[in-house]
């Protein structure tokens, strides 16, 4: 039965590749991937170049936090990925109907349960002029092995044999159905095993003077204040229609709608609930918006003081009321999350009840666990939304006799303070841009992940089980119940309490053309542009 299964589950996989040997997706920037995060362009030709020359267009964007990283494989937050999706390409990319599209790779066969055959684009240029080749790919994935925010999925790759310059083998050690899944995340992105190698040697650090294969090439990165790159005229796909693309970083999401009307910026990304209705208003402004992958959470420390005990936590999640956030926060524009996932992605458990108000439980929980008397813990935050979240649910957790005290950090320092294990509890959240739920479970609640992206520091035997039998199951059907009970199984646990799903936004002038926006698999700005 076992053997049947797998059979099934790699029909399923062929069936993704949408014709056995070779897959679509054309020469046009993309990607997936997914992260933490603070909570159609011109008419292009088949050979390259875009249809009445190219745009000289100089775009200037606002977000309101700035990138941790441009080296892929140390990469793990939305607002990074955004730049590499301009940096660099992967070996795959996932379209917006979550199917497996080729981006380096110009074809592959799946030969078996652990096997995968690719073969290369030829002519691809590095940003240095150097030719990316198979053993660049092998490099990429070998070292993915190495990194913290890699190694969790990449070590289910047994060996890259490398068969020629364009043509290479991917073994895994296990079935793994979401291997090319895996491969199209921002963070599998392709890097020079030279350039690489070089900055490593000589003490230096390989990010400073990153290089990749992407329609755009890194210029300048001051941090907290912005990054610009231009356009890369050997790129081996569509040429970008702007000709560089500035990302200024404006901490308050109010002063970058501002900056939006004024001209100052042609496009204000992560636009939050009171701000969009006021580009909705503003004939010369578009609203971007669309379901968002992501869940917001309140992330509880598991292994800290009170929090170490199931019932304190689950005191915490029947304190929270999060229709109130919604409501207050929001503004209505989103829902109460039910579940660890957002419901975008495959194997979301819709049956899953979130915890309700009730305070009296929560109460009685406490008590149960010593703590009739109430207790103290700090909450750690970045960014005006969740500051205000935040304030709300140290309103009602006082009902229930805790006494939250707020930390505003810095998004930098907020991620390196809680996987450090610094915090009591934490606000992010969670966007699976990868297409497949393993990236919502292993990074997050998977053992091996603490210190990295699970930062509730949960280590329980059974999860850890569960996750890695979800992981290897061939059989999709299958598979995405043991998601399902998953979820399950981590409402018991309450290592977060899921807070809200809401809508991926962007504001961009009215008569800026080009900006791909996608809810799904992350905004493209290289073909923005003004028809003059």
């Amino acid at each position: 039965m076992r053997r049947q299964g797998m059979k099934r589950g790699l029909a399923a996989i062929l069936a993704a590749a949408m014709v056995l040997g070779g897959c679509g997706g054309g020469q046009s920037a993309g990607g997936s991937g997914g992260g933490q995060q603070a909570a159609g362009g011109g008419s292009q030709t088949e050979a390259g170049g875009t249809a009445g020359g190219v745009a000289d267009s100089v775009i200037t964007l606002g977000d309101g936090v700035d990138i941790k990283h441009m080296d892929p494989q140390e990469t793990d937050d939305i607002y990074s990925m955004f730049l590499l999706k301009h940096l660099y390409n992967k070996l795959f990319k996932l379209g917006e109907n979550n199917e497996i599209l080729c981006d380096l790779a110009e074809s592959y066969d799946v030969e078996d349960e652990l096997t995968y055959h690719i073969v290369l684009r030829q002519g691809v240029k590095f940003h240095d002029g150097s030719e990316m080749k198979a053993s660049d790919v092998k490099f990429t994935l070998e070292r993915a092995k190495e990194k913290a925010g890699t190694k969790v999925n990449a070590k289910y790759i047994d060996s890259v044999t490398i068969n020629g310059d364009y043509d290479l083998t991917i073994k895994t050690t296990d079935p793994y159905p979401s291997l090319l899944y895996f491969l199209s995340g921002e963070s599998m992105s392709i890097v020079s095993e030279a350039v690489v190698t070089a900055a490593e040697a000589n003490g230096g650090i390989y990010e400073e003077q990153p290089v990749g294969t992407g329609p755009f090439k890194f210029v300048e990165w001051m941090p907290n204040d912005h990054w610009t790159i231009e356009r890369f005229d050997d790129y081996f796909g569509d040429t970008p229609m702007a000709s560089s693309i500035t990302c200024r970083v404006i901490p308050e999401a109010s002063a970058r709608v501002i900056a939006l009307e004024t001209g100052e910026i042609d496009v204000a990304l992560n636009v939050g609930a009171v701000e969009a209705a006021n580009v909705e208003a503003n004939s010369d402004l578009v609203l971007e918006t669309g379901i968002s992958p992501a869940v917001s959470y309140l992330g509880l420390n598991t292994q800290k003081g009170a929090l170490a005990d199931q019932r304190v936590r689950q005191a915490v999640a029947y304190g929270v009321n999060k229709q109130e956030i919604v409501d207050t926060i929001l503004e209505g524009r989103g829902e109460v999350a039910n579940s660890f996932m957002g419901k975008t992605i495959p194997g979301w458990n819709e049956s899953l009840e979130a915890y309700p108000r009730d305070v009296e439980k929560a109460k009685a929980l406490l008590a149960e666990a010593g703590y009739g008397d109430g207790l103290k813990l700090e909450l750690f935050i970045n960014g005006d939304q969740n500051n205000r979240s935040a304030q709300l649910i140290q309103a009602q957790l006082s009902e229930v006799g805790i006494d939250v005290e707020i930390s505003m950090y810095e998004w930098g320092a907020l991620t390196e303070a809680v996987k450090a294990g610094k915090h009591d509890m934490f606000i992010m959240g969670w966007a699976n841009r990868s297409g497949d739920p393993d990236y919502s479970m292993s990074p997050l609640f998977h053992s091996s992940s603490i210190g990295s992206n699970n930062s509730s520091f949960i280590a329980d035997d059974k999860l850890d089980e569960m996750i890695i039998t979800a992981k290897t199951d061939m059989d999709n059907e299958r598979r995405m119940q043991e998601y399902k009970d998953i979820q399950t199984y981590l409402k018991e646990l309450s290592p977060w309490v899921p807070l809200y799903y809401s809508m991926s936004t962007a504001g961009r002038r009215a008569d800026l053309e080009g900006f791909e926006f996608s809810a799904a698999t992350g905004n493209y700005a290289g073909n923005c542009h003004y028809n003059k």
